[in-house]
């Protein structure tokens, strides 16, 4: 098997491992086993027959799949809160508003409703990734490329199981700067984290942490794109904390995670 999908597994695993060790239900151990072992059998599957045109290139595609099955097992081992983890959280952002509260109201609408957009892309942003690789010549790079990218992803999930906040959007009203100012593309967001979330916050950022193992894996492609990717990892990443959606050190914690991925697995 290719090294990404070992990682899945692993990751799957992982999960498997950490619900009992938490004397999660025997009802969430299944439901995670329902996720973790027919996409495991289907990575052996594939493996198998690599041979077939078609299977090489799902291999080479389904790993962004792989991301949202990790993501969604994880969220089923959700036992509540760490209260102590969370104040603390919130408590840094506090201080963080402090200081730049005034400057995040006056920003025009125009460059929330472009942050918002940004955090909205994170989730296109991981398969045009490998688009770029393909388009460079690049094809034989998408393991590569992808164990980087779960490493980063499946790092910063694995730490739910064990310290688990809610987001801080769900702590209380929306922020002065976006009830003042009714931002549209948030609208969206909103309703693509109600049907598509765990409604669960990790910590580190899932979508800082991808978005920059990302970034940082095109800085080793030919050409230029990894400047538009590095500029929209950075704006992902501020949308996520001017919006509420993640908290402050979430997102600096993804960064942190999404460097030592790519140097730990691609130097």
């Amino acid at each position: 098997m290719r090294t990404s999908e070992w990682v899945t597994v692993a990751y799957l695993a992982y999960l498997l491992a950490s619900g009992a060790v938490r004397r999660a239900s025997a009802r969430k151990l299944w439901r995670v086993a329902v996720l973790a072992v027919p996409t495991s059998a289907l990575i052996a599957l594939l493996a198998h027959i690599d041979a077939s045109p078609v299977a090489s290139a799902l291999r080479d595609w389904l790993p962004g799949a792989y991301v949202l099955v990790g993501y969604r097992a994880t969220g089923l081992l959700y036992s509540g809160p760490n209260a102590a983890l969370e104040a603390r959280l919130a408590a840094i952002d506090a201080r963080l508003f402090a200081r730049l509260g005034a400057l995040v109201l006056r920003l025009p609408r125009a460059v929330l409703e472009a942050l918002e957009l940004a955090y909205l892309l994170c989730y296109p942003l991981v398969p045009a990734g490998l688009g770029v690789l393909y388009l460079t010549g690049q094809r034989t790079r998408a393991d590569a490329y992808w164990t980087v990218v779960l490493a980063a992803a499946f790092a910063a999930y694995g730490v739910l199981p064990w310290a688990a906040t809610r987001p801080p959007r769900a702590l209380g009203p929306a922020p002065w700067w976006l009830a003042r100012r009714p931002v549209t593309v948030r609208r969206l967001n909103l309703r693509v984290l109600e049907h598509g979330s765990i409604q669960v916050n990790t910590f580190p950022s899932g979508h800082a942490a991808s978005a920059w193992a990302v970034a940082l894996f095109l800085m080793t492609a030919p050409g230029a794109a990894w400047v538009a990717f590095t500029a929209l990892a950075a704006t992902i990443g501020a949308g996520a904390f001017v919006g509420r959606y993640h908290y402050g050190l979430d997102v600096v914690a993804g960064l942190l995670v999404a460097v030592l991925a790519f140097v730990l697995l691609v130097r």
